[in-house]
């Protein structure tokens, strides 16, 4: 059991400093979040996942969220190994009828046939409180006592 741990953990060799700026949509994080401005008409979301189930198990991937169109590319997982990453796109588009200030709920659902893995999806249009949150100005100093 330790080995297949190892090979699903990998130690973090990563720095703040060499990665840079990330914006929140290219965490690495199972959950998305994806912020479009007004002036904004599509985002993409790259995600990379780990095969912790089968060795060979095929995965489809589908995300649905009410009022934008979203596509998942590819939108099928193909692991012929356990521990082997695979990445895909989640495009989001806005449509006709999408409204001009919304946050939107949906998911993203990975499917085989002996598992289902499902992960939030949220898309936040326009300029809402959620994205008008801003941590740029806000003052590090201590509290003055």
């Amino acid at each position: 059991m330790k080995d297949r741990i190892d090979k699903i953990v990998e130690p973090a060799n990563a720095s703040c400093v060499e990665t840079g700026a990330i914006a929140a949509k290219d965490l690495n994080y199972p959950s998305i979040m994806i912020v479009m401005d007004d002036d904004v008409k599509q985002v993409e979301a790259k995600r990379t996942v780990t095969n912790v189930g089968e060795p060979a198990e095929t995965y489809r991937v589908e995300a649905t969220a009410p009022g934008v169109h979203v596509v998942v590319s590819p939108s099928t997982l193909a692991f012929t190994e356990l521990g082997q990453k695979m990445e895909f796109v989640v495009t989001v588009k806005r449509e006709p009828g999408t409204p001009a200030k919304a946050v939107i709920e949906g998911e993203l659902k990975c499917m085989s046939e002996k598992h289902t893995v499902r992960s939030p999806l949220m898309v936040v249009v326009g300029e809402t409180p959620a994205s008008a949150v801003s941590y740029s100005n806000v003052d590090a100093a201590s509290p003055e006592s």
